[in-house]
């Protein structure tokens, strides 16, 4: 009697380690997929009656909405998320990527940039007002800036176009700058960047080479774009179509 109730009791903590167990070629669950987070920072001079605070979430909800649909596919990149920061917010922790959005940018002319930080953060500037008075809506301007960002955002990337003399900088937004398409959410239209899919950096790569199908070749312009291209010779600033 004794020993059936041993057994017994050993029989029920063996089931009960093995339901503890794993079964046998499952799987556990992946870990949380990585997500870029990109911050829109309105400066205190630029005036809500230019861009209100509420402008600018629901065109970052539009921009994290549109990025994952299209931009970070093509790009194999990591989720996106783009999110608004109100007027008078704490400041971002130093690490954070952001895209400061002013009346205008610190270069002159310019109505968008991104680059690295001296700090080593990948950072730009919108120049809101500056776009309005060129007749550029600035949902253009800031999803261009985005999606370079996002793709290139230390601006160390190159591309060899075939002959090994000429590299490209591997700006998705410049060779069609001027191109941008609608993109619809919750009853609003906003209209965003056209950009290049790696194809276009690859010479020999198949038609398509950007989002809207204008380009006809890998490193092509349309008329009016640019690109910036290293040679032999310096730095030619502005290669345009």
């Amino acid at each position: 009697m004794h020993l059936a109730r041993l057994v017994a009791t050993m029989l029920i903590a063996l089931m009960a380690l093995m339901a503890l167990l794993p079964l046998s070629g499952a799987r556990s669950a992946p870990p949380p997929a990585p997500v870029t987070t990109v911050y829109l920072v309105p400066s205190s001079d630029l005036p809500t009656t230019v861009l209100s605070d509420a402008e600018i979430a629901r065109t970052a909800q539009a921009l994290t909405d549109w990025a994952n649909a299209g931009l970070a596919p093509a790009w194999r990149l990591s989720a996106v998320k783009v999110v608004a920061v109100p007027r008078g917010a704490p400041a971002l922790p130093s690490t954070a990527w952001y895209l400061s959005l002013m009346p205008r940018t610190d270069a002159w002319g310019v109505t968008g940039y991104h680059f690295e930080s001296k700090t080593g953060v990948p950072y730009g500037e919108i120049g809101v007002e500056d776009a309005i008075n060129y007749d550029f809506t600035w949902t253009v301007c800031v999803s261009h800036e985005l999606a370079e960002m996002l793709v290139n955002p230390y601006t160390n990337y190159f591309a060899l176009n075939g002959s090994g003399k000429t590299a490209f900088a591997r700006e998705v937004g410049d060779p069609v700058s001027n191109s941008s398409y609608k993109w619809s959410e919750n009853g609003i239209t906003y209209r965003f960047t056209d950009f290049v899919y790696p194809s276009y950096f690859t010479p020999g790569a198949p038609y398509p080479y950007d989002k809207m199908h204008l380009i006809t070749r890998p490193f092509g312009f349309l008329q009016g774009d640019y690109q910036l291209v290293f040679g032999a010779g310096p730095l030619i600033p502005l290669a345009k179509g």
